[in-house]
């Protein structure tokens, strides 16, 4: 509706935006749609005063969002250091709350997870494929097809907290004993380490081929390297074949 005027209206300044960059291009974004800002708490003024003080107040709400980014991070990182997961339950787990804090305990799903490590080290699994038809029939993972959790079940074997160890370097805390009830031995988690990379070395051809995209798996994005899928596209006459990048990091994404 290019030629209707709006009235964007908001309780706190906070809520326009937390980070001084972002909050200027939004204000050129909305005053190049003619349409007017309003806060229940602030004053929007073009005068040099006005914008001076827009700035300072835009700089501090984002002085703000980082202080408490920091203070989250550091209480995050304290857990980890004692032991604690400080993130959403991984699979086959589920928070518990005790006298000291949130812990993660087995639930139904840890069976099956144990299972995973168990098919995979005696050769029951061959690729992350199979595993992912496995954990989908035993209701693990959600309704859509096997491919899309190739990834997950992949995360699944190669994370260290089914050992009962935690350990997070993007914030340089170290391998250490986890104060939660594991679900292999080290021994096996090792074991299936060196089994994936042996296994997964070279490339590997999809068990679930399909003869309509012979190359699926095989060709690598030119952006991100990841491995290509192939997927019919319907047009409006007929289907069309196409090959397509999957990661949703990837700016060539489904293109």
């Amino acid at each position: 509706h290019p030629y209707r005027k709006y009235v964007v209206i908001f309780d706190d300044l906070k809520r326009f935006a937390r980070d001084t960059k972002f909050h200027f291009e939004l204000r050129t974004a909305l005053e190049a749609r003619n349409a007017l800002p309003l806060c229940s708490n602030f004053v929007f003024d073009d005068t040099p005063e006005g914008v001076f003080v827009e700035t300072i107040q835009a700089a501090h709400n984002q002085l703000e969002r980082e202080q408490n980014r920091r203070q989250v991070i550091e209480k995050q990182r304290a857990c980890l250091e004692r032991g604690y997961w400080a993130f959403h339950s991984l699979k086959g787990y589920s928070k518990t709350k005790t006298s000291i804090g949130k812990r993660d305990e087995p639930n139904e799903h840890n069976k099956y997870i144990r299972e995973l490590f168990e098919g995979f080290f005696s050769g029951r699994f061959q690729q992350f494929i199979d595993g992912a038809r496995f954990l989908k029939e035993t209701k693990v993972l959600g309704k859509a097809h096997p491919e899309k959790y190739i990834e997950t079940v992949k995360s699944i074997l190669t994370q260290p907290f089914y050992a009962g160890f935690l350990e997070y370097p993007k914030w340089e805390v170290s391998r250490r004993q986890g104060i939660h009830e594991l679900t292999v031995s080290p021994e096996l988690f090792e074991a299936v380490q060196k089994k994936i990379t042996r296994n997964y070395n070279v490339v590997k051809v999809r068990q679930d081929i399909n003869p309509d995209f012979p190359l699926r798996g095989l060709v690598s994005c030119a952006v991100c390297k990841g491995k290509l899928t192939g997927a019919w596209s319907k047009g409006k006459k007929q289907l069309y074949p196409y090959y397509f990048c999957q990661n949703k990091k990837c700016p060539l994404k489904s293109s």
